[in-house]
């Protein structure tokens, strides 16, 4: 038996729907969907989340399932032993550079900004405009095309000043997010497509954690949705 077949039974035997489990290990529902379709491994904390509430031993809980525990090591290392996809390759080939980014569906990109890191996930710019300076992280994913500016600087811009920028700079910091939207008309009606002037608390592998002003519970995000973090350094 899989592990994404070991979940879904367990959770059966509970009675749980998957938000219910989810909600359990505080997780999102589509992280569970992802374990059970095998699209996705839950990690090691995770793991001793999940052999907890089912009372079964972690090595009971990877039985048949030995290649899982490689891949949540693999995922505990990949940002300290990353290799650059042929995707990041091409990226990297744009850092340090002023460039348009075009993504997908109706969200914006980054218009004139410097590209300046980049992780598994987001990749990290700067945009200036009339000396308001912006740092963002765009998700990866989302990109179409990068094209490298040809607009002059008015203002000096040293990138050395940022090169460290990465997700943890955005933590406890007021944000704006923009998520993936497929529609035009979202936003107008439906499901929410942006969180304006919000505290970022968290961001997981697979989560963003956002305190919103006036809301007593925190919001969690699904990474996947995504699109842009912006602050105003």
């Amino acid at each position: 038996m899989n592990l994404g077949k070991t979940i879904a039974e367990q959770r059966k035997l509970l009675s749980y729907s998957q938000q219910q489990l989810a909600n359990k290990i505080s997780v999102s529902r589509s992280a569970v969907a992802k374990w059970e379709n095998n699209k996705g491994v839950p990690d090691i904390e995770n793991i001793k989340a999940l052999s907890a509430l089912f009372h079964i031993s972690i090595d009971s809980f990877l039985e048949n399932e030995r290649a899982s525990v490689k891949i949540i090591s693999d995922k505990m290392d990949s940002e300290k032993n990353a290799r650059f996809t042929k995707r990041d390759e091409k990226i990297q080939n744009f850092i340090s550079k002023k460039c348009n980014v075009d993504v997908k569906a109706w969200n914006d990109g980054i218009y004139d900004g410097y590209l300046i890191a980049q992780d598994s996930v987001f990749l990290y710019y700067l945009t200036l405009r009339k000396r308001e300076l912006t740092i963002g992280a765009l998700a990866k994913d989302m990109i179409t095309e990068i094209i490298v500016s040809t607009e002059k600087e008015k203002y000096p811009v040293d990138l050395a000043l940022y090169q460290h920028i990465n997700r943890d700079f955005f933590i406890n910091k007021r944000v704006n997010i923009e998520l993936y939207d497929k529609h035009i008309w979202n936003g107008l009606f439906g499901k929410e497509i942006e969180y304006s002037d919000v505290i970022l608390l968290e961001v997981t592998m697979d989560q963003v954690i956002i305190a919103v002003d006036n809301v007593l519970n925190d919001i969690t995000l699904s990474l996947d949705e995504v699109v842009k973090l912006e602050v105003n350094a």
